[in-house]
């Protein structure tokens, strides 16, 4: 893919835990892309349904989708043979436009102040940098800008995040990446693109790598992507 990846800080090297790196479905099908798969048969869930395989190998694997599929955002899970699981948030069919705002409520009094609690035992240590991928496709309108953004989970932390044409030669030249960030308060990459093409649309990846210190939690909670588009202005 033709997707530019910028990292605001090194990752340590990774273990032989699976890693999954991209999921793009079709009508019928998920193709998973990643790491450390391993040579066996894995097990494939999207949202805690087991998915049917028709390949499997250490770097991709394809499973096949319900004929009734409905799109949405999912929790896809990747349980090696030697129980090692990988979760990835995945897109499937097309992301509808973002609302409006809503208007902001006003600010509550501030309460008293509780008394101290007891201290509590110490923890055990953290799991390390814990380092996640979470890559998100859509598809621009023809002769648009489009500013994408996406986040981390409870308790992660922005350490990076990717941006680009999720197309081949020569599709991917229409897609020009205005800005490959993090934006201002570091919680999020936002993602900024023009498609060129005046009559067709074309697909980008856009996503964030979080650290999670403390461990990824099984089931990840549901992020919802921050889309806006605008049309090209004219050129005179």
């Amino acid at each position: 893919m033709g997707a530019t990846i910028a990292r605001t800080q090194d990752a340590p090297p990774t273990t032989s835990s699976p890693k999954i790196l991209a999921a793009v479905a079709s009508t019928t099908e998920i193709t998973i892309t990643g790491q450390h798969f391993g040579s066996a048969r894995p097990t494939v869930t999207l949202d805690g349904t087991v998915l049917t395989l028709t390949s499997y190998s250490n770097t991709q694997v394809i499973a096949d989708l319900a004929s009734n599929q409905a799109p949405g955002s999912f929790l896809l899970a990747l349980k090696t043979a030697g129980g090692l699981t990988a979760y990835f948030d995945t897109t499937i069919g097309a992301v509808g436009a973002q609302g409006p705002p809503g208007p902001q409520g006003p600010e509550g009094p501030q309460g008293p102040q509780g008394p101290q609690g007891e201290q509590g035992q110490q923890g055990p240590p953290g799991q390390g940098l814990n380092p996640q991928w979470s890559l998100q496709f859509y598809v621009v309108p023809p002769n648009s800008e489009a500013q994408a953004v996406w986040g981390c989970n409870s308790g992660g932390v922005l350490i990076g995040g990717a941006c680009g044409s999720s197309e081949e030669e020569p599709n991917q030249f229409y897609i020009v990446v205005n800005s490959s960030a993090p934006t201002g308060d570091l919680s999020a990459w936002q993602c900024e693109v023009d498609n060129n093409d005046l009559f067709n649309p074309h697909s980008i990846v856009y996503g964030s790598l979080c650290s999670y210190p403390n461990g990824m939690l099984h089931r990840k909670e549901r992020l919802t992507p921050t889309i806006k588009i605008t049309a090209i202005p004219a050129k005179h």
